[in-house]
């Protein structure tokens, strides 16, 4: 199995993993769902650089910066579309169980159904759209990780 695949479903899974916390904000208090979510979204920031150092970790030896960075790039390509893809997913079957509506009610009980509705069409055009920008920053990240751990350990 090619290095960047092995990275790149590994970083998927832990993607995966990492996003589920944030969506306990949902169904928890506010404060409690606050500081859940905001710790695991601190650790997947590490996840971004993590998945190319693994697929350059993984690259026969000696390991080139350009081979580091293209496996990097491509293990964070695979790996952030996984997540993002279950994000989407995960938005989708939190809004179908009400978990938005709980959500918006903590912070303006007088909505009313149709601002809602609204708020549920907006929702899923931010979350894709901040989805595809997830897959650009963890690309580039992730090739900067293969890129400077090819760099600082080349055998």
């Amino acid at each position: 199995m090619k290095t960047w695949l092995k990275a790149g479903l590994i970083g998927g899974i832990a993607g995966v993993i990492l996003t589920l916390p944030a969506f306990l904000a949902f169904y928890l208090p506010l404060e409690l769902g606050s500081i859940i979510s905001t710790c695991a979204s601190i650790v997947f920031l590490l996840l971004y650089p993590g998945v190319g150092i693994l697929a350059a970790f993984w690259l026969p030896t000696p390991r080139t910066t350009k081979q580091g960075a293209i496996d990097g790039a491509l293990a964070g390509l695979l790996a952030f579309s996984i997540d993002s893809i279950a994000t989407i997913i995960i938005t989708l079957i939190v809004m179908w169980t009400g978990g938005l509506e709980q959500y918006m009610s903590q912070f303006a009980p007088y909505l009313s159904p149709e601002m809602l509705a609204t708020a549920n069409t907006f929702t899923v055009a931010l979350i894709a759209g901040c989805s595809c920008i997830n897959v650009l920053i963890g690309m580039l990240l992730s090739a900067l990780g293969g890129f400077v751990f090819a760099s600082v350990k080349p055998n």
